[in-house]
């Protein structure tokens, strides 16, 4: 029930914060938010029980010889990088917070791994660090409940914005937060942390194409450091991509001066957010050159030829639009 006491107040201060500083949300609404992530998070947070994949531990030795005789049955084994990877990482996270010490390092793994220049590790996201009250079994319940309410409330005032009425942007903001992509990654993947914030960074490109001031930097600089600090680079970069289009979108026939306004507010928003990240960017980009991945894909991947003949490009392209194109 701590978890769960701690996910009302953080909503409601979330709430709160975008009400005061973004656009009117009423009582009504508010409410009705605040509920929503707990379609597939209450049942934890009002137990007790852990939300996460830990049946994939009874996969292999040696829990593996006790899972028929408490009948544990492997529900989803994609989700191993959570088991594997994020949890591990949280508990260590944890432990250095709570020794006083920065996350740089995770003295559980080997001989010492990386632990914040790992990125996925997400140790300053604002979520994760809420996440510390909480007991640690119940950590991802909670950081799941708020990134999905992160999301819901992200579309919600992007369609407001936009001129939808209340109803509609409340269907957008439950499609949004409970996509495929979201709810699949809800354990604990920064993939669908970092992406949670999209709508954000859309309002925050909208508003400052129409009004390039100072508090429309901030909100761009606010919205894109909650898209760096869950952790994955990647998803930020398709999240970047996606706020410049919608920007050239925003920008399209409003003039010169117009245009270069916007375009130097909007470096400036970025600028402010890579101010705000730097304590977990620096350690990411010194560890880069540092890896094995880079050796490879240096070595390896930069000399391989992986064009495609224009005749095949469909056939690739088809299943980012069209998933289940081919099962």
């Amino acid at each position: 029930m701590i978890a769960l006491a701690v996910y009302g107040v953080a909503g409601a201060a979330l709430l709160g914060i975008a009400h005061r500083a973004l656009r009117r949300i009423s009582p009504r609404l508010a409410g009705a938010l605040l509920i929503l992530p707990l379609a597939f998070t209450g049942k934890a947070l009002l137990t007790g029980r852990t939300l996460g994949p830990l049946d994939i531990a009874f996969q292999a030795p040696p829990l593996q010889a006790l899972s028929g005789q408490y009948g544990v049955a492997v529900h989803n084994g994609a989700l191993s990088d959570v088991h594997c990877q994020y949890q591990p990482w949280r508990a260590a996270v944890r432990w250095a917070w709570s020794h006083g010490e920065w996350p740089l390092l995770n003295p559980f793994s080997l001989c010492g791994d990386l632990l914040a220049p790992s990125a996925q590790s997400g140790p300053y996201w604002p979520v994760n660090l809420i996440a510390l009250l909480a007991p640690p079994a119940d950590t991802l319940a909670l950081t799941a409940s708020l990134a999905l309410l992160l999301a819901a409330l992200g579309m919600l005032l992007f369609l407001r914005d936009l001129g939808c009425r209340e109803s509609a942007a409340m269907l957008g903001a439950i499609g949004w937060a409970f996509s495929d992509f979201q709810i699949f990654w809800m354990g604990g993947g920064a993939l669908a942390q970092a992406a949670a914030g999209l709508p954000l960074v859309l309002l925050a490109v909208r508003r400052l194409v129409a009004s390039p001031g100072s508090r429309s930097v901030l909100v761009l600089a606010v919205s894109l450091t909650l898209c760096i600090l869950p952790g994955h680079p990647e998803t930020m970069a398709h999240v970047a991509l996606l706020g410049v289009l919608y920007g050239l979108w925003q920008l399209w026939g409003i003039g010169w001066r117009p245009f270069l306004r916007a375009v130097g507010a909007a470096l400036a928003g970025g600028a402010v957010a890579l101010a705000l990240t730097a304590v977990y960017l620096l350690p990411v980009v010194d560890a880069l050159d540092q890896s094995a991945e880079q050796v490879l894909r240096r070595g390896v991947y930069a000399h391989l030829d992986r064009s495609v003949e224009w005749s095949e490009l469909g056939t690739h392209l088809l299943p980012s639009f069209v998933p289940f194109r081919y099962g």
